[in-house]
């Protein structure tokens, strides 16, 4: 079964990195336990970013325009400075942008 992550809530945790961690070691970015959140269950990062982007395109009957980098379809894209599928979750919390693309234009290229 195809998992997708998404809220109608403003967002409060608005970092790639914190949202990474927090759904993969179901912490709040300061650490601190998140209550009812169930440690245990935690998923890893790849799933994580699974169910950001194809499955949610999915779950949207979009995945023909979004939800995978492949040349015809909409991305955008967040470069980090290190690989957040397999850095330990304190190296996730500390990771920066170094790059960024929307809509085809380099937005920023720290």
């Amino acid at each position: 079964m195809p998992i997708t992550i998404g809220t109608d809530l403003p967002l409060f945790i608005s970092s790639v990195p914190d949202s990474l961690y927090s759904a993969s070691h179901r912490l709040f970015p300061d650490g601190s336990p998140a209550g009812g959140w169930y440690r245990d269950r935690g998923m890893p990062p790849s799933e994580v970013l699974k169910a950001w982007t194809i499955n949610g395109a999915r779950h949207c009957y979009m995945e023909e325009d979004t939800g995978t980098l492949e040349a015809g379809k909409y991305a955008d894209i967040a470069v980090f400075d290190r690989n957040l599928l397999n850095a330990s979750a304190g190296d996730i919390r500390d990771a920066q942008v170094i790059l960024t693309i929307m809509g085809g234009k380099v937005t920023y290229n720290g």
